[in-house]
């Protein structure tokens, strides 16, 4: 499996993410976010989970995309 580290926050991908913090981004995509350990195992256990965005540092195998990022991108998304 290929694993994908981005680390600028000018990435058409992770400005993409950034947008679904706007409820008519989220609305117009049915796109949205969630963290934390918790319930990022509830939205893969209902097949809601598409994509996987961890710190590069992080471990969590789950059977889904996941992509790594820096802190700045992290920072810059909260």
């Amino acid at each position: 499996m290929i694993f994908m580290l981005y680390t600028s926050i000018e990435n058409k991908k992770i400005k993409e993410i950034k947008k679904l913090n706007e409820k008519k981004y989220r609305d117009k995509t049915n796109l949205f976010i969630v963290e934390g350990e918790h319930l990022v195992l509830e939205a893969y256990k209902t097949g809601f989970l598409k994509e996987l965005f961890l710190d590069k540092d992080t471990l969590f195998p789950l059977d889904v995309e996941t992509n790594y990022v820096t802190n700045n991108v992290l920072k810059y998304n909260l």
